[in-house]
């Protein structure tokens, strides 16, 4: 039987700088009570179908067309975007929305999201209310960093919940570079990427039905 090669050993300090671990994301936090301003990184939408599981306050991807828990319990399905954007202390962060949100900001710059600078607020007083884009200003993005791998981060979310359920990972949905590689019209189909149909990309009219 062929066996993985072993991770490769290497001798002296070595360059500590280089072989750091690669900065960690997170989730941008919008308070009640203020404004938060933020500068799109990506120029398009990483997209995903999930499940708003409210007894663990997370949302959980759904396994379409079969063998998904979170169907099956009666959870409702939502599409979801993510974006990665940096603040105004130009920390990195991805920030995740539903369809309302998605339709105020691509009726501002649909094809090219990179360089889109919001003004995102709530529409109450508490964390749960809902999010809406209360000003815009596009600019050229000229001095923004790369685009972090939105998609990559959701892979290894989405395994880690996987892992806290029980599940190997085969089972706990599409890899990064399944993620990265597909091509925007292209649907992912077969096993655990179902519900992850396009690695980018808005939802066409069509497909609002499903």
């Amino acid at each position: 039987m062929k066996r993985d090669a072993a991770p490769e050993l290497a001798r002296g300090w070595g360059d500590e700088e280089a072989e750091a671990d690669s900065p960690s994301l997170d989730w941008l936090p919008i308070p009640a009570a203020e404004e938060t301003h933020v500068t799109l990184l990506s120029d398009l939408p990483a997209r995903y179908v999930g499940h708003w599981q409210p007894s663990r306050r997370v949302m959980r991807r759904c396994s379409l067309p079969a063998h998904c828990p979170f169907c099956f319990a009666g959870l409702g399905k939502q599409r979801r975007f993510v974006v990665a954007v940096l603040d105004e202390r130009r920390r990195v962060w991805l920030w995740e929305f539903g369809d309302a949100v998605a339709a105020q900001v691509r009726a501002r710059a649909a094809d090219n999201l990179r360089g889109l600078k919001l003004t995102l607020g709530r529409s109450g007083a508490t964390l749960r209310a809902p999010v809406a884009v209360l000003a815009w200003e596009q600019t050229d993005g000229a001095d923004l960093p790369p685009e972090p791998d939105a998609a990559g981060f959701l892979a290894a979310q989405w395994m880690r919940q996987a892992l806290k359920d029980g599940k190997g990972p085969a089972q706990a949905g599409p890899s990064s570079s399944t993620l990265k590689q597909t091509p925007p019209s292209a649907p992912v189909s077969g096993g655990p990427t179902q519900g992850f149909r396009d690695a980018h990309g808005w939802l066409k009219a069509k497909d609002a039905k499903r």
